[in-house]
């Protein structure tokens, strides 16, 4: 039961009034468990194996629903370079142009600095108060 109260919290399942009527009756069956035991008497075997199988059942619902709504695709290999062949490269894959607006000059020349321990700084512009 505590299974499929997760599932539910994190949209896995959907609560019908059907799933809602079972867990009242799961609810039902602890209860007289609970009850059965602190009267010294055993609980009922045959609704604890009933409800156990009803859970079951909703839960091998819940997961052919998730298994039909999302098919697995393999991921598609992609090729990534070794790291010598990065480092033997003079070929940058990508430029980032940022633009910050309201900066003073000083702070673009500082800006400037930290962004260059990232990697090469092509051009700044000063156009700030």
């Amino acid at each position: 039961m505590e299974n499929l109260l997760d599932k539910a919290r994190h949209d896995e399942l959907t609560l019908t009034p059907d799933i809602i009527d079972v867990f009242l009756d799961a609810k039902d069956v602890m209860a007289s468990q609970l009850e059965a035991y602190k009267n010294d008497s055993l609980p009922d075997e045959e609704a604890f194996k009933h409800i156990c199988e009803v859970l079951g059942r909703v839960e091998q619902k819940a997961e052919e629903v998730v298994t039909e709504a999302l098919p697995i695709q393999a991921p598609t290999p992609i090729e990534q370079p070794t790291v010598t062949e990065i480092a033997a490269s003079d070929e940058y894959t990508h430029y980032f142009v940022i633009t910050l607006s309201q900066l003073k000059a000083n702070e673009v020349d500082l800006l400037a600095e930290e962004l260059a321990l990232f990697g090469t700084l092509y051009d700044t512009e000063k156009n700030g108060r």
